[in-house]
């Protein structure tokens, strides 16, 4: 019953709620350049492009969750991302191996003009797929500083996954933008969402 009342209350909700946004709520947040930390093995194979799209809708729906406006995918960023998930592998630190601070990846990707920037690492080894993208959103949200920088003041995000054959471990970079010209705000259609997922989350689907 409890299910049927979710999909039913969900239904409405879209129905409800479905139509063009004509005002928003503007959301301000800090930034936090977050610290690494190991996560736990994930259990299922996909692809590397399908891993860096789930992880996106994970961190949006998390954001919605939290009244957070959703992100935007940025392809300069996800290749910034994957050139520090590398770099991870081989310095596991917001330092990168040449010795300098991990934003100064940005520029020569062409990332330049942004207000600020935030960074997460993870890392996690053995399983059928330790990538997978759950595991490092969720890890990401256990973590206070994690957390912080996934639910920030951002505009634009990145993401990039590496596998390091010698340990058998993958490292996640997770990059996140607020630039000078984007206005991202909270809408409509976003706290729909959230709150249809809160409600299927409360009612353990």
């Amino acid at each position: 019953m409890k299910k049927i009342f979710a999909l039913f209350l969900t239904v409405g909700l879209l129905m409800t709620f479905a139509l063009p946004a004509t005002a928003s709520i503007a959301v301000t947040r800090d930034m936090v350049h977050a610290a690494g930390r190991v996560m736990p093995s994930a259990t299922s194979a996909t692809s590397t492009n399908r891993q860096i799209r789930d992880v996106l809708r994970l961190t949006n729906n998390q954001r919605r969750m939290n009244f957070r406006p959703a992100v935007r995918e940025h392809a300069a960023l996800n290749a910034a991302a994957a050139v520090r998930a590398r770099e991870a592998a081989q310095n596991w630190s917001h330092t990168r191996p040449n010795g300098q601070i991990w934003h100064s990846v940005l520029a020569p990707h062409g990332v330049t003009g942004f207000a600020h920037a935030s960074e997460n690492l993870a890392r996690i080894s053995g399983g059928a797929n330790p990538a997978d993208a759950a595991r490092a959103v969720t890890s990401w949200m256990n973590s206070p500083a994690h957390r912080d920088a996934l639910l920030g003041n951002h505009t634009h995000v990145g993401h990039g996954v590496y596998f390091h054959a010698a340990s058998g471990t993958y490292f996640w970079a997770q990059i996140f933008m607020h630039d000078n010209t984007t206005r991202n705000t909270l809408g409509v259609w976003d706290m729909v969402v959230g709150v249809t997922l809160m409600l299927l989350r409360a009612v353990g689907l």
